[in-house]
């Protein structure tokens, strides 16, 4: 989903994401930011993040903000590189910058999502995160050096983004920290996938659906409502009574509406 091009061509300024479903439907809801570090420090980043909809609260029902950290998707754009033009320790200061200020306006951690890969690249491995960031790893199931194991796993399932929790449901309302979590260590997805349940399709996934639909709605479809109409016509010295399903219907009668009991003739 191109949001810039849902609000910039299409319009739109809000999205619903529907919460609940009678007694029977509800999800923990979370959001993520995407981190730019060339635009600006880490704090300032994380500042933004929580007055714009990534702030937690201890409801039982918000998953801690997490911090988007991976490949650069604009190097094309920007000159620089997977990066970002970072050297590993600058990375390093950059996300320590931001986990500290998301930390002290919400009184908690955020999570990191990221990929070993890029971890190892772009950071040198750092293991400044682990006693105090869960972990949001995408891809391979070994984690990064700093980490004993992920809180989250990303992999893909029928062409989507699915993410499964390693521990048990008391947890998933406020992830712990690898070194102080109750979940079994893995070193597969599998075994976690076989033991949890607890999935839930990526958040930006159900953003774009919700928006899309919501667009569609108040914004590409009109629809003209078809009113039942009953109409009495007097025919000679009777009443008889017609349906109309059309408001154009009326129109095609040469008679004139009239009211059961009315004096005035067709």
């Amino acid at each position: 989903m191109d949001w810039n091009q849902v609000k910039g061509d299409w319009g739109a300024s809000f999205a619903y994401v529907k919460a609940t479903e009678g007694l029977t439907f509800g999800l923990l809801r979370g959001a993520y930011h995407f981190a730019l570090p060339p635009e600006s420090s880490g704090a300032d980043q994380a500042t933004y993040f929580v007055a714009h909809g990534g702030g937690w609260t201890a409801d039982g029902k918000t998953l801690p903000g997490t911090l988007d950290i991976e490949y650069n998707p604009y190097t094309d754009d920007d000159g620089t590189n997977s990066c970002y033009g970072f050297s590993k320790s600058e990375m390093t200061d950059w996300c320590a910058d931001f986990i500290a200020t998301y930390t002290k306006l919400t009184s908690r951690p955020p999570m990191i999502y990221t990929t070993r890969d890029w971890w190892v690249a772009c950071t040198g491995d750092a293991t400044d995160f682990g006693d105090t960031v869960p972990l949001w790893q995408a891809g391979d199931t070994s984690p990064p050096s700093g980490w004993k194991y992920y809180t989250f796993l990303q992999s893909s399932l029928h062409d989507m983004d699915w993410n499964t929790f390693n521990g048990d449901g008391d947890a998933l309302v406020s992830p712990a920290p690898s070194s102080t979590s109750t979940a079994t260590s893995t070193s597969t997805s599998e075994s976690v996938l076989d033991s949890n349940k607890f999935y839930f399709v990526a958040m930006g996934v159900v953003l774009a659906v919700a928006a899309i639909l919501g667009l569609a709605v108040a914004c590409c479809f009109s629809r003209t409502v078809r009113q039942k109409k009953t109409v009495y016509i007097r025919d000679g010295g009777g009443v008889s009574k017609e349906e109309s399903t059309d408001a154009s219907d009326e129109e095609k009668m040469p008679l004139k509406r009239k009211v059961a009991g009315s004096s005035d003739q067709a």
